[in-house]
C-alpha cells in the first residue's frame, strides 16, 4: 500500500514546492472563497497512511465555512496532520479540532488578523494537537522560518524539507489569518490557525 500512499500525497507536495518557488520572486495572492472546514479535514485525513488514520480524531462541525483557498487550505491541514503523526511517534494520537472565536478575543491574544470576514466578528480556529515530545521555546521562535529543522528532528530518523510550516504560514497570511504554536517539552504540541468565518453558501 505504500506506493498508493505516496501517490496520493505527491500532488500536494508538488503544489507546495511550486508555490515555494514562485514565492521566492513574488508574493502569493489568493482570492478567498467559501470553503467547508469539515470537508477539508476529511480530505486531509483521507491521504494519510492507513495506520495513521486510525490515530486521528477529528471534531469539526459540518456547518463551519471559512474564507479561504480551496486548493491550498487542504494542504495546510495535510501538512499539520502529517507532522503531528510523524513527529509524535508510533501509537500516538492526533486531534483536529475547530472552534469559533470572536475577533476581539483573537486580537487580544496577540493574533495578527488581516481579513475582516463578512462581519469582522466570528473566526474559525483550527487546532492540530499531538502527543509528541513538545518543542522548546527557542525552536518555537524559528518554526515558521524557511528551511528550519528543529534540533530534536536532527537526532531522529524523521526527515523533512524545512519548508512545510513556512509555506503554511504564507498560505494562512495570504488568506488573511494567522498561524501559531503552543507547546511545552514533554507535553506535546498544538498548532493552530484561524480564518474568517463566512455564511454557509446557498445551494
Amino acid at each position: 500500500e505504500a506506493p498508493v500512499l505516496r501517490t496520493s500525497l505527491l500532488p500536494g507536495m508538488i503544489s507546495m514546492l511550486a508555490d515555494a518557488n514562485r514565492m521566492s520572486t513574488q508574493p502569493l495572492r489568493i482570492t478567498p472563497r467559501p470553503v467547508n472546514l469539515a470537508a477539508v479535514a476529511a480530505d486531509a485525513v483521507g491521504v494519510q497512511p492507513p495506520d495513521a488514520k486510525e490515530r486521528i480524531q477529528v471534531r469539526v462541525a459540518d456547518d463551519v465555512w471559512v474564507g479561504g483557498d480551496d486548493e491550498r487550505l487542504p494542504l495546510i491541514f495535510t501538512n499539520l496532520i502529517s507532522n503531528a503523526i510523524k513527529y509524535a511517534g508510533p501509537g500516538k494520537t492526533c486531534r483536529v479540532v475547530a472552534r469559533i472565536a470572536a475577533r476581539q478575543d483573537l486580537v487580544a491574544a496577540g493574533r495578527k488578523l488581516q481579513a475582516s470576514g463578512e462581519d469582522g466578528q466570528e473566526w474559525a480556529v483550527v487546532t492540530v494537537e499531538d502527543e509528541g515530545p513538545g518543542i522548546s521555546v527557542e525552536d518555537q521562535a524559528r518554526l515558521f522560518q524557511k528551511f528550519v529543522r528543529l534540533s530534536h528532528s536532527l537526532v531522529t530518523p524523521v526527515r523533512g524539507t524545512g519548508l512545510g510550516l513556512w509555506i503554511c504560514r504564507q498560505y494562512v497570511d495570504a488568506m488573511g489569518g494567522d498561524i501559531w504554536v503552543d507547546s511545552r517539552l514533554g507535553q506535546g504540541s498544538r498548532f493552530s490557525f484561524c480564518l474568517p468565518r463566512v455564511t454557509t453558501p446557498s445551494s
